[in-house]
């Protein structure tokens, strides 16, 4: 059979600076001569060549690069020949800390400045990886959301100023629609310094179970929960 290759990565995402370890392998032949390895880290850094199947350690790191997805490409073929394999991973470099602004015009992918933050809590939330922390500034109006907040990562998720005044998530704008204001399935964020408004269930929404905040696992801490109505159920859960 004809070459082909691969590897495995110790991690593929991390925030601000991370170590990964990649580790080939390989199977076939090549036509002729010893195999040359080929690592491109797909980050501005200069190729790394070896000539045995060893493990190869890189450090992503922001300055040093940009915040996102970086392609890991390992290239195997003859000495002074074409290559015959190769093979290609995605690695994210996110932001350790994410903004949001309330409707900010001038957001910037990864929003990892007040700046260029988000501008909206979701689009930040989505940015974020395990271990980020998701700041959201204070507004003079409230976050109004489209749809369920949802938190899917074990994120910290703070409004910014410590009040929860600062800060208020506006599940329902109309307050005519039956909307959970905050679903949070992963078990180990935080939820803090937050207003959550105006979640509302009824007998065919939600199983009726927090209108406002339905969490399994996790954590709320110095929130404010208000103004939410339910048919039969409860408010939080």
């Amino acid at each position: 059979d004809g070459l082909a290759c691969s590897f495995t990565a110790s991690a593929l995402k991390g925030t601000d600076s991370f170590e990964a370890t990649f580790t080939p392998a390989v199977s076939g032949a090549a036509s002729s001569g010893a195999l040359v390895y080929e690592w491109n880290f797909g980050d501005g850094s200069a190729p790394v060549t070896a000539s045995s199947a060893t493990s190869v350690s890189h450090t992503f790191a922001y300055p040093d690069t940009t915040y996102g997805v970086k392609t890991v490409t390992l290239t195997v073929g003859a000495a002074g020949g074409t290559p015959a394999a190769s093979f290609a991973r995605a690695v994210t470099l996110a932001p350790a800390r994410v903004y949001a602004a309330n409707g900010n015009a001038a957001a910037a992918y990864p929003y990892a400045t007040p700046e260029t933050a988000a501008p909206n809590i979701q689009t930040a939330v989505n940015a974020a990886f395990d271990g980020s922390e998701v700041i959201v500034l204070p507004s003079a109006n409230n976050y109004n959301l489209s749809s369920t907040l949802v938190i899917d990562k074990d994120i910290t998720l703070t409004g910014a100023s410590g009040d929860f005044h600062d800060v208020v998530i506006n599940g329902n704008p109309q307050n005519n629609t039956s909307r959970r204001t905050m679903l949070i399935t992963a078990r180990h964020a935080l939820v803090q310094n937050v207003t959550i408004r105006r979640g509302r269930g009824g007998s065919n929404v939600h199983s009726t179970r927090g209108a406002s905040v339905f969490m399994t696992g996790s954590e709320l801490r110095n929130c404010r929960v208000t103004e939410a109505s339910v048919s039969d159920g409860n408010i939080a859960h």
